[in-house]
């Protein structure tokens, strides 16, 4: 789940933390990376679970409304379109999903408002009403329901995004990521599999020689040991900008993609490329992002026939 793209910003976040403070030590290094990536997955745990808490919520507004029916006439009463969605209440049962929460890392318990908030999100859409209104919802339907909800409430959702932001300052970052793990989840469900369906795991090793743990750190720490050796070296590709005025963010940006030019030759000279321009468009700037592309196209250009002569 947690995949190149996602290693490669933990990386330069961490690294940026730590040229910041100015402890590089490489075991604190190790350390905050490996912390920063089990707490993607601790999001993805978490999102599954807001979405089960928000249709619980439903269930217990259910049950109250129903022991107050004479009172108010039941015109309050959660629709059973939404309190039956059989995907749903297999995650609610999911064994995985049980067994991570179990240990409390994960929870909403101290953000009910948080939980009230989507199920309130949710029961005044468009797409709910249209929802209840069929007649004859399948479980592709329940499914779909559902990603619907994380496409249209997990946006623009101030309340969620600060939760988030409390329990780490990455989590707001990593959301859009997570979400559509999230959402890739929903669609691999199946009725059949009942309580044992699989969740994603946190790293789909498939085809890779090194785990995601062992890229993230190999790369961090080959940033931070040869520091001075990439100062040298991006000041032969800089032209009319001295090294001092680059701003530290793209300074990181730089060292950790020429690093992985050098440190993993068997990935694609045009992916390394593009992911760090990305990292350098959401982190930095666009005139950063122009700017770090022509440094590394000139770096490219240089070594395509000595160091990274492997990569053709």
């Amino acid at each position: 789940m947690v995949n190149r793209e996602t290693l490669r910003t933990k990386t330069v976040q961490i690294l940026y933390a730590g040229f910041t403070s100015g402890d590089l030590n490489p075991v604190r290094i190790q350390s905050e990376l490996k912390r920063s990536i089990d707490k993607t997955y601790d999001l993805y745990h978490s999102i599954l679970l807001l979405m089960v808490d928000a249709w619980r919520y439903g269930e217990h507004k259910h049950e109250m409304i129903t022991n107050r029916l004479a009172a108010d006439n039941g015109k309050d009463l959660v629709h059973t379109s939404f309190l039956d969605n059989k995907f749903i209440k297999q995650l609610a049962g999911n064994e995985q999903l049980k067994l991570y929460a179990a240990d409390g890392t994960v929870s909403w318990a101290d953000n009910q408002d948080v939980v009230k908030d989507l199920y309130d999100r949710i029961t005044t859409s468009d797409y709910y009403q249209k929802y209840i209104d069929c007649q004859d919802n399948d479980y592709k339907s329940d499914k779909n329901f559902w990603i619907t909800v994380l496409k249209k409430e997990f946006e623009n959702n101030d309340l969620l995004f600060t939760a988030l932001e409390e329990q780490n300052i990455y989590w707001n970052d990593d959301l859009p990521t997570v979400l559509s793990f999230v959402i890739k989840t929903i669609k691999t469900f199946e009725q059949d599999k009942g309580e044992q369906q699989k969740l994603l795991p946190i790293f789909n090793s498939k085809n890779e020689n090194e785990s995601g743990y062992d890229f993230a750190i190999k790369l961090a720490l080959s940033v931070t040991s040869n520091s001075d050796k990439l100062d040298e070296i991006l000041k032969k590709y800089l032209i009319n900008w001295d090294l001092e005025r680059i701003a530290l963010i793209d300074s990181i940006i730089l060292k950790t993609a020429i690093t992985e030019l050098m440190e993993f030759p068997l990935i694609p000279i045009n992916v390394t490329l593009n992911e760090y321009i990305e990292i350098a468009k959401h982190y930095s700037s666009v005139k950063s992002s122009k700017f770090i592309n022509g440094v590394l196209d000139r770096v490219v250009c240089d070594y395509r026939d000595t160091v990274l002569s492997s990569k053709k």
